[in-house]
């Protein structure tokens, strides 16, 4: 018996032929997508930006949230009665080696009276015209001053004197030398103790108690006595005190003029000035 054939078979595997391809194709285009896809998202994002100067900031905070707290600087203080070197009171000519405002440095044109009873004089006691010093042993503009004091008394042999007195702005070691000089002063030897610090400057009470013992005349046992046990800080804060009377708020501060019993009444001359600005005064005094 004669198998019939069946015509359609060839064009029946032409279609699966074309879907199977189709099939493929897709499959390909499928995975060659996600290919680039992932290959895209894999690839770094770098963006160029012009040159930028950026400043970090940093917020740190102690354990407990607040922000640590550190320690700010010292506040600018306010002059004051007696204030230290370069501050001006606003009253006064002040600080240390400063001229006032107005031309009082220059000029001595601010008035003063100073009591000057019981301060031991430099030069000659029965001069008509006294310098009064108002100094601070630890002062450097005080100690360059001395040299012009010095030339003041030369050049002004017998006509002028100098009287020390004690306006303290370096605090309690200026406020022990400054006990130093009036415990020696108590035994006649005010200057000479006067000019032993200023040498150096030192005010440890060793380094006194040693300047005093090198000092003939010194009873060195009554010296110690007298610094160790402060008898001479009333004085000292007496003569601060009077310091400020005046309006002297810094060092050095001079009194230029005619003594009158216990009184000088002159010209006020403030910080270490050219010895002409002291001559001028000096003269004015002695003229008058």
């Amino acid at each position: 018996m004669a198998m019939k054939t069946d015509d359609s078979n060839p064009l029946q595997m032409l279609a699966i032929a074309i879907v199977l391809a189709s099939l493929v194709l897709s499959a390909s285009v499928y995975f060659s997508a996600d290919l680039l896809s992932r290959t895209i998202e894999q690839k770094p994002f770098t963006v160029s930006l012009p040159p930028m100067n950026i400043q970090p900031v940093l917020n740190i905070t102690t354990l407990g949230g607040a922000a640590p707290s550190y320690p700010s600087a010292a506040p600018v203080q306010a002059p004051s009665a007696a204030p230290g070197c370069g501050v001006q009171a606003p009253s006064a000519p002040s600080g240390c080696g400063a001229v006032a405002p107005g031309g009082s440095g220059t000029g001595g044109t601010v008035k003063a009276a100073v009591n000057v009873s019981g301060l031991p004089p430099k030069g000659s006691a029965k001069a008509r015209v006294t310098v009064v010093i108002f100094s601070d042993y630890l002062c450097p503009f005080c100690k360059r001053a001395e040299s012009t004091n010095a030339q003041l008394l030369s050049q002004y042999d017998g006509k002028i004197n100098l009287v020390h007195m004690n306006l303290v702005i370096h605090g309690q070691p200026a406020h022990v030398m400054a006990e130093a000089a009036e415990c020696a002063g108590a035994q006649g030897k005010f200057w000479e103790m006067h000019d032993a610090i200023f040498a150096d400057q030192k005010s440890d009470a060793a380094s006194l108690k040693a300047k005093a013992a090198a000092i003939a005349g010194i009873d060195t046992a009554k010296f110690n006595t007298c610094l160790d046990s402060g008898a001479m800080a009333s004085r000292v804060d007496a003569q601060n005190a009077a310091a400020g009377a005046i309006g002297a708020g810094g060092t050095p501060t001079f009194v230029i003029g005619v003594r009158n019993g216990d009184m000088v009444n002159g010209q006020m001359v403030v910080g270490a000035q050219d010895i002409g600005v002291f001559q001028q005064a000096v003269n004015t005094a002695l003229n008058s």
